[in-house]
C-alpha cells in the first residue's frame, strides 16, 4: 500500500488519474458535483502521453 491506504500507481497509469480514482478524501466535498481538476485534466492534459 502506497500513502494513505492508496495503492501505488502502476507504470501504465496516469498519476493524477490514479489518486483522484482512489482517494475518496479528493472528492467527498464535492457531494456528486463534477471535479474540476478531473474534468480539466482530462480534457487536456491526459491524452495517453502522461504517464508514470
Amino acid at each position: 500500500m502506497g500513502l494513505f491506504g492508496i495503492p501505488p500507481c502502476p507504470p501504465d497509469q496516469c498519476p493524477q488519474c490514479w489518486q483522484h480514482a482512489h482517494d475518496s478524501s479528493i472528492h467527498r466535498a464535492l457531494k456528486g458535483k463534477d471535479c474540476g481538476p478531473c474534468l480539466d485534466h482530462l480534457a487536456t492534459n491526459c491524452n495517453g502521453f502522461y504517464r508514470k
